[in-house]
């Protein structure tokens, strides 16, 4: 199954329909950076140019329902928005242009056994490095 597919399932089994809108969404998430609703607004608009702002609030909201995005708040204070893949991961991710970095790791991987030591049961967790990327500093 491709990484489209398995949005497109989660979408479905979410009880939801697959709409051109929805699709032209995706496409314009799964470009390789953090993009602020107005963001993806402007790349939906470029194909789908009868779509709204409210329409891509919908649907990320839907979409973070679902577990197909996730939201991230950056330094500039607006909330910026990825496709959630398929395995955890973490990024750096530059608060100028929204480019985004995965990390190879999972830095809980660090703190397990203060975690375990304490006796806390971790429920979720989020951890983001923001900073310049290379282009922009």
């Amino acid at each position: 199954m491709s990484a489209y597919e398995y949005y497109l399932d989660k979408i479905k089994q979410g009880g939801f329909k697959i709409t051109q809108q929805r699709i032209e969404i995706l496409k314009a998430l799964s470009k390789d950076k953090m993009q602020s609703a107005e963001q993806l607004h402007n790349n939906v608009i470029l194909i789908q140019p009868n779509v709204s702002l409210d329409t891509i609030y919908r649907n990320l909201h839907m979409f973070l329902k679902l577990g197909v995005v996730t939201e991230t708040k950056v330094g500039d204070g607006k909330t910026r928005f990825k496709l959630s893949g398929k395995k955890h991961n973490h990024h750096m991710t530059c608060v100028n242009c929204g480019s985004s970095v995965e990390l190879n790791f999972c830095p809980m991987d660090l703190i397990k056994d203060q975690i375990t030591s304490k006796n806390f049961r971790v429920t979720n967790h989020n951890f983001e490095i923001f900073g310049y990327c290379s282009c922009c500093s």
